[in-house]
């Protein structure tokens, strides 16, 4: 199905990456009686695509072509570039196509929109605000004139979609868009029904009236109402945007297969096209409705078909799971569940297969029952404390408790039948368990605000250098720290532990970078969240609903500059660590590190694109 849908689209592809529009004077069955030339077209159906499989070179030869046909001032045209339509019969710009192009163009690669672009469309916003911060004109024409002045509710939806995509947020458009969800004013000149304006608010919307507006998508979907496939379309991927249960749109999916036909969906209405000698068209096309149908199908397909069955290649895993059997039906379920979804993500062995890893990397020779027993006692402790994690994250299922109390027995048993004899390294067990107790009780006693009458009140607690955030996850090194304390390379064992140290250093800031605003919103006070209150200067207490705008720009600004400027510098500290341990293949360990700096680098060239934004905008 979905292999028929991509061949169709690449057969209708024309040579220089377009898609063509087709016109119809009827809404209803729509019947193309002339071509239109339009960029629309494409910047629809590149950003349909971006998670349906097999589709790479045919987004790529259609965003060379969008890049191509960008104005001067950074803004697109809704005709094609020197066609005889935009000859004959000439709009001005505008920011339906110009957000829509936009949107394609970072959906398929971030670095095509650069900072000399956003800040562009920050200066087109400029000239069309209605207000200040939205909501905005359509038409980037002077605004001393009486034509060309309309505000759209698709249009702001879709600016707002790339504002959403640089974490920008305007209260003008938001208070637009708020307004027209709750009213349900949502109908669009341009559009042919309200359901395309469900449809592109869906893309990013999660503001206020998002309750409202999932009962307007869901009443929509109506299963006794009569869709066209591109109204279906539209709605599925609508629902599964604002998260509708599948068993909502399950129907409409059925509804939307049957619709299909030879491999393809037909050309629909989807909005007003220009009136031409006195006569009204209607724009869509077959490649257009089947695009939707594809980014329809693609979301829904993940979850509703059945998952290959995992095939288990670790003996970790599978001795995990075959000594889980014995246990109490719901208890071993819950723990196999676990088990085969670590195995399903683990693609390094950094938490299945610790102890071969290290054996192999050191050039040891070491016996297979005490590796075994090492992973294991990695798995389970893993296993264990990402569930407690998630109860200090407050978001822990309680249903998983049990699960993790049985893991972390496990992780103590096998880590002591791993060297029975061996002293030092139960001794170093212990330490690492009451490590990880001690940081994580650290954590919620000192790191933690309390949120009072729509603030954020708050004493920010010293991390210094940042142990903490290593000894979180210090049962990481043990399984490492056993092959080489097995044999006669103890010595060594200091080196791999800063290594370990350094390491877990560096990937916890590069999480807490990511996750800072989530952090904060649940009081949360990361590493991260305080290097950005500290500089913010706040006495101790912040309204977030207000001041986020503003912690969005301190932390482009520089915030970030700091916290990859640490990654890096510790990922240093751990290479230095790991060459000094007398390591015989390193690069099974650095391998660990390189996405992590590469994330650094991406994030301080990211910043000086999304900090020109914002400043551009603002003045």
């Amino acid at each position: 199905m979905m292999t028929e849908g991509v061949a169709y689209l690449a057969n209708q592809q024309a040579a220089d990456g377009s898609f063509m529009g087709q016109a119809s004077t009827a809404m209803m069955p729509f019947e193309p009686t002339r071509q239109h030339p339009t960029n629309f077209f494409t910047s629809l159906i590149v950003w349909c695509l971006r998670n349906v499989a097999g589709t790479d070179s045919i987004r790529a030869a259609a965003v060379a072509f969008l890049q191509g046909q960008q104005s001067p001032q950074g803004s697109w045209n809704y005709w094609q570039t020197s066609s005889d339509m935009a000859l004959q019969h000439p709009y001005p710009d505008d920011l339906d196509d110009t957000s829509c192009a936009l949107l394609a163009l970072q959906s398929f690669n971030s670095t095509l929109v650069d900072a000399a672009a956003l800040a562009q469309f920050a200066k087109l916003l400029i000239a069309t605000e209605a207000a200040p911060g939205g909501p905005y004109r359509t038409w980037l024409v002077k605004s001393d004139g009486t034509q060309w002045q309309d505000i759209d509710v698709v249009v702001n939806a879709n600016i707002g979609a790339f504002f959403s995509r640089q974490g920008v947020e305007l209260a003008g458009l938001n208070s637009f868009l708020d307004e027209a969800i709750q009213k349900n004013t949502l109908r669009s000149p341009y559009y042919v029904s309200s359901i395309p304006s469900l449809y592109f608010l869906s893309r990013w919307y999660k503001g206020p009236q998002l309750n409202a507006l999932q009962k307007l998508v869901a009443d929509s979907l109506d299963a006794s109402k009569t869709h066209t496939s591109l109204q279906l379309a539209l709605l599925i991927t609508a629902a599964r945007n604002i998260q509708l249960p599948a068993s909502k749109i399950a129907s409409a999916r059925r509804r939307l297969l049957a619709l299909r036909h030879d491999g393809h969906w037909p050309a629909e209405a989807l909005y007003v096209d220009p009136h031409l000698d006195g006569q009204q068209y209607y724009a869509g096309s077959a490649a257009l409705t089947t695009a939707f149908a594809l980014e329809a199908l693609s979301e829904i397909h993940s979850e509703e078909t059945p998952k290959k069955t995992l095939v288990v290649t670790s003996p970790t895993i599978r001795a995990a799971l075959a000594s889980s059997k014995s246990l109490p039906a719901e208890l071993g379920t819950a723990y196999q569940n676990i088990v085969r979804q670590i195995a399903a993500r683990d693609h390094d062995g950094q938490i299945s297969d610790m102890a071969t890893l290290t054996a192999r990397a050191y050039d040891r020779t070491a016996d297979k029952k005490m590796l075994e027993q090492l992973n294991l006692g990695s798995l389970n402790g893993w296993i264990a404390y990402s569930i407690y994690d998630d109860f200090l994250d407050e978001e822990g299922q309680l249903a998983l408790l049990s699960a993790a109390h049985y893991a972390l027995r496990q992780s103590v048993t096998h880590f002591a039948k791993a060297l029975p004899d061996n002293v030092r390294f139960t001794a170093l067990v212990d330490d690492a368990f009451v490590a990880m107790d001690t940081a994580n009780l650290w954590e919620v006693t000192q790191a933690r605000a309390t949120a009072l009458k729509g603030r954020l009140h708050y004493t920010l607690p010293t991390y210094g250098d940042y142990r903490q955030l290593a000894e979180r996850s210090w049962g990481h090194s043990l399984a490492a720290c056993g092959v080489l304390m097995a044999g006669n390379s103890a010595a060594k064992v200091p080196q791999l532990q800063k290594f370990f140290h350094h390491f877990l250093i560096a990937r916890q800031l590069n999480d807490d970078a990511h996750d800072w605003e989530e952090d904060l919103a649940r009081g949360h006070l990361s590493a991260v969240a305080c290097l950005l209150l500290k500089e913010h200067g706040a006495a101790g207490s912040i309204n977030l609903k207000t001041e986020l705008p503003v912690l969005r720009q301190i932390f482009w600004r520089s915030t970030i500059h700091v916290v990859a400027e640490l990654i890096t510098s510790h990922s240093s500290a751990a290479r230095k660590a790991l060459t000094q341990s007398d390591i015989a293949s390193p690069k099974l360990f650095l391998d660990w590190l390189t996405p992590l700096e590469a994330s650094a680098e991406r994030a301080v060239a990211g910043s000086q694109e999304t900090q020109k934004f914002i400043l551009e905008y603002q003045k």
